[in-house]
C-alpha cells in the first residue's frame, strides 16, 4: 500500500520571526535565520493535536481512541519521537507552486554565469575517519535559487551540466528589522534596553488573493487527521499563519527516476546526498532511512545554522 503524502501550505498573516538564536537582550542584534525544520514540523504536529481534540494541559491522559492513534503518530505525551516523515522547508510561490533550493553548484544564473564544481581542500579530513573536506570554486557567491520541486528531484536523479532555476527567495519574501525593549521579569520595559531582530514578510496580490509562504510535505498522517484549513502560530514570537492542508501525489516520472537512482547506486557503489534544508539527524549527516552501513568519503557545509536555542553560559548557539 502507498503511504499517503499530504502537502501542508503555511501562508503568514504577518511576518515570521526567524532571526538567529541571539538572546534579546540589551544591544542585541538578532540577524536574518531562516524558518528550521522543526518549525514546520511543530505548527503542523499542534495543529493535528488540537484537531483531535486533545487537552495539552492533560499530556495524554484520558485520550479516546483516535486521539491516542494520532498522539502516537506525532509523538505526544510519551518518549516516543513520532513516526511522521517530512520534507520540508519546501517554498510556495504566490500562484501555488512548490520550489525547492538548488545546489550552488548546479545552476546558471541569470547573466549566464555557471557555478563552478567542487574541489578538495588540500591537507584536510576529519579526525581518523579519511574524510575529505571540500569547498565550492567560485569568485563569487550567487544568492540561493529555487526551481519548481518536482523538476529538481528529475534534475538530480537524471543530472544535467546546468540548470536555470526560477528565481531567488527575495522574490517571495522582504527582511524587515523590528525594535524593541528588553523587559524586567515583572514585565516592566527596561529604559534604554534596545534589541532588535530580522523578520521576513512574505510577498502577496490582495487584489488576487493569492500569497507565497512556506510548505511541507508530510506523511504518517492521514488527511481527515489535519484541518483542511486552521490557523496556526509559525516562528518566534507566536505571529500567526493560515495551514491549508490536501493530498499530494508524485508525478509519474517519480518512481521510475527512484529505481534508476537505485540502479547507479549499486552498479558505482556510491552517491552524492545533497541536503537542501537544515540537516538534523541524530547521527549527524546520515538520515535515519539510508540505514547505518554507508560511509562518507567526502562532505562540503556552508555557514552553520543555529536551530536550537542559545547557550547564556557559553555565549553562543547550543549544538
Amino acid at each position: 500500500m502507498t503511504a499517503t503524502w499530504l502537502r501542508c501550505d503555511l501562508l503568514p498573516l504577518d511576518v515570521v520571526v526567524a532571526s538567529d538564536t541571539r538572546p534579546l537582550e540589551q544591544g542585541g542584534y538578532g540577524r536574518q535565520g531562516e524558518i528550521s525544520p522543526s518549525t514546520l514540523a511543530g505548527a503542523i504536529k499542534t495543529a493535528a493535536l488540537e484537531h483531535a481534540g486533545i487537552d495539552f494541559a492533560a499530556n495524554g491522559e484520558s485520550l479516546s481512541d483516535s486521539a491516542r492513534v494520532v498522539a502516537g503518530k506525532v509523538g505526544f505525551g510519551g518518549s516516543n519521537p513520532g513516526e511522521l516523515a517530512f520534507v520540508a522547508p519546501l517554498w510556495r510561490s504566490v500562484y501555488g507552486k512548490l520550489l525547492s533550493r538548488v545546489p550552488a553548484d548546479c545552476w546558471v544564473d541569470e547573466k549566464g554565469y555557471e557555478r563552478q564544481g567542487l574541489a578538495p581542500i588540500p591537507g584536510t579530513s576529519v579526525s581518523n575517519l579519511g574524510v575529505r573536506c571540500i569547498q565550492f570554486v567560485a569568485d563569487y557567491e550567487p544568492e540561493t535559487r529555487l526551481l519548481e520541486f518536482e523538476e529538481l528531484i528529475e534534475y538530480l536523479v537524471c543530472g544535467a551540466d546546468s540548470i536555470g532555476p526560477e528565481g531567488p527567495p527575495s522574490d517571495l519574501r522582504g527582511i524587515e528589522r523590528r525594535w524593541g525593549h528588553e523587559r524586567s521579569e515583572e514585565g516592566a520595559v527596561v529604559e534604554g534596553a534596545l534589541f532588535s531582530r530580522a523578520v521576513q514578510r512574505f510577498t502577496d496580490r490582495p487584489s488576487v488573493a493569492m500569497q507565497a509562504g512556506l510548505s511541507a510535505l508530510v506523511r504518517g498522517l492521514e488527511v481527515d487527521e489535519l484541518p483542511a484549513r486552521a490557523v496556526v502560530s509559525l516562528g518566534g514570537d507566536g505571529h500567526l499563519a493560515e495551514l491549508r492542508v490536501e493530498k499530494f501525489a508524485f508525478g509519474p516520472r517519480i518512481e521510475e527516476l527512484g529505481q534508476a537512482a537505485a540502479t547507479s547506486i549499486l552498479e558505482h557503489g556510491a552517491f552524492r546526498m545533497v541536503l537542501l534544508g537544515a540537516a538534523v539527524f541524530e547521527r549527524g549527516w546520515l538520515p535515519p532511512s539510508l540505514g547505518n552501513e554507508l560511509t562518507l568519503v567526502a562532505g562540503a557545509v556552508g555557514e552553520p545554522l543555529p536551530v536550537s536555542g542559545w547557550d547564556y553560559e557559553q555565549r553562543m548557539p547550543k549544538p
